[in-house]
């Protein structure tokens, strides 16, 4: 929703915000449990960059890095957005399958890592129409290879 994007990711006026510190590498658990404590929060006056590394739903395992932006660093990595890497399904297009999750935000406490599953609660999927993307009508026919495993027979009507 926007009052939640306002609320987590946007600007908070702030002057200083708090933001996790595990630039070297990210940090892997399960979505139930990440010892957030090898990311320590430190005081960040530019953008904190929080990264949602890899999913795994079968196993709710997932890698968070987190970091505070240098004042000098691209001018893209200090503007607040949320970046989006997923799946939609031509038979569910409703439903997405998010595998990575980037924030760049400038709240206060937004480098939490629940703040990934918040993100997946509060998304809003609107798929007006897809039948562009999924319409095969365009493509060249293929037809299948066949492959022939007792070839001593191949083509031959009567071969026994």
């Amino acid at each position: 929703s926007d009052e939640w994007l306002k609320r987590n990711v946007l600007d908070s006026g702030a002057s200083d915000r708090d933001c996790h510190e595990c630039p070297e590498a990210p940090q892997c658990g399960t979505t139930e449990f990440l010892d957030a404590s090898r990311c320590p929060v430190k005081p960040c006056n530019s953008t904190c960059v929080v990264l949602d590394k890899f999913d795994n739903p079968t196993t709710n395992d997932f890698c968070y890095q987190s970091y505070c932006s240098s004042p000098e660093a691209d001018i893209e990595e200090n503007q607040h957005r949320v970046e989006l890497e997923g799946i939609i399904y031509g038979d569910q297009p409703n439903s997405v399958e998010l595998w990575e999750i980037d924030l760049y935000c400038r709240a206060d406490d937004c480098s939490r890592p629940e703040i990934f599953q918040e993100v997946r609660q509060n998304l809003t999927v609107e798929t007006n129409n897809l039948t562009l993307l999924l319409d095969n009508s365009s493509r060249p026919i293929v037809e299948p290879e066949i492959i022939c495993y007792d070839c001593f027979c191949y083509d031959d009507p009567i071969c026994a």
